[in-house]
């Protein structure tokens, strides 16, 4: 029976979105093709791992001897390597392999570039990142020459892994797309009750449009353009809540109230179990980011969230696989760069026929997010 054994330095205790990528992706190959997960994190975290997840296990263990008992009585079928930290240890396991004649493939899971490190800083830590960004180039290099494969997120990430590679070896590298997607597509029934739970709890009609922003408040999420466009839609009509559905403070708190003085808007950090139910309830999705490396490359979790709740998406081209899903789909959606009035007139028009554009969403989540769809190519 085949079986993934993951090894990584991330901290994994979070519910952030490389996190939530390896779980559902684990999930489903579990539920599909009863394939089981370990994932080995090699490093001691300050939280537990309290996920629960079906088809994937977590050990924390640092120890090589462990982990070298541990793929001699297992033998996974594949062993994927998650971290630049951990690329130091891709020959080591090549030679346990050997030493105990496992034919384990080795993959590299690829969710985002090292650019990363330069796009978003500045001054005197974007010269020292540099430095960081030489090195991590090569490590990934080696590391991509001595691998069988990688999982990418994006046809954009694969184009980044592939100028890795040594050209005699691009030929046979495999490379396995799976997107951070969704384990299963809300109906419309299901989405329109718990649309009308929540809006009620918040005390607002139906025709009331609801932009909401969910994310974690990283520089890279674009948390304060997204509350400038917020206030220009404020400024043309009274019928809007902000929601935002992110970690809090109370100077981010502060902020809103001095942001949204007519006190329409919500912020809450949710749980996991609440956070469908209380997405559904919103109309606009907004998902912003910069034009470089990072964003060319990536495929934000937050993309099928937001599909997979229904809502509008508002966003421009800086990541190419999402928006162009949302090109060749036919889906109507709000390119940030048209004007305030154009794209409050799409997202009353989706209000006014939403059944119809929850029809339409749950096919793109079929055609293009379903983890049951993206994996099939990979187990044979």
């Amino acid at each position: 029976m085949k079986n993934f054994l993951i090894l990584t330095n991330a901290d994994m205790s979070v519910q952030a979105g490389n996190v939530v990528l390896i779980n559902r992706r684990a999930e489903e190959f579990y539920r599909k093709y009863n394939v089981r997960t370990t994932c080995i994190v090699m490093r001691k975290l300050e939280r537990p791992i309290t996920h629960k997840t079906t088809g994937i296990d977590y050990k924390i263990e640092s120890s090589k001897v462990e982990i070298e008992k541990f793929i001699k009585s297992n033998k996974p079928s594949s062993i994927v390597f998650y971290g630049s930290r951990t690329y130091k240890f891709i020959s080591e396991i090549k030679r346990v392999l050997k030493t105990h004649n496992i034919s384990s493939e080795i993959l590299i899971d690829l969710q985002g570039a090292l650019e990363e490190l330069t796009d978003f800083s500045i001054g005197i830590e974007f010269l020292k990142n540099n430095l960081k960004l030489f090195v991590k180039r090569k490590s990934l290099s080696n590391a991509l020459n001595s691998a069988d494969g990688a999982f990418v997120v994006s046809d954009e990430m694969k184009k980044y892994c592939i100028s890795f590679l040594d050209e005699n070896i691009i030929n046979k590298f495999k490379f396995y797309k799976v997107r951070c997607g969704i384990n299963e597509i809300f109906k419309t029934q299901e989405k329109i009750s718990w649309r009308n739970e929540v809006r009620k709890k918040w005390g607002i009609k139906e025709d009331t449009t609801v932009m909401v922003f969910s994310g974690y408040r990283m520089p890279w999420q674009k948390v304060n353009e997204t509350i400038e466009i917020f206030q220009e839609y404020d400024k043309k009509t009274d019928n809007l809540l902000f929601v935002f559905y992110c970690n809090t403070d109370e100077n981010f708190e502060a902020l809103l109230r001095d942001k949204f003085p007519k006190k329409n808007y919500v912020v809450e950090f949710l749980s996991f179990e609440n956070y469908f139910k209380h997405l559904v309830a919103c109309d606009v999705g907004f998902l912003i980011r910069d034009y470089n490396t990072t964003n060319l490359v990536a495929f934000p979790n937050k993309f099928s969230d937001y599909m997979n709740a229904g809502l509008m998406i508002a966003t421009n081209s800086a990541v190419p696989e999402t928006y162009n899903i949302l090109m060749e789909s036919g889906i109507d959606f709000i390119d940030i760069n048209n004007t305030i009035d154009k794209s409050y007139e799409l997202a009353r028009n989706r209000q006014k026929n939403l059944k119809t554009f929850y029809k339409k969403s749950e096919l793109v989540c079929e055609n293009e997010l379903l983890y049951s769809k993206q994996i099939s190519n990979i187990i044979s």
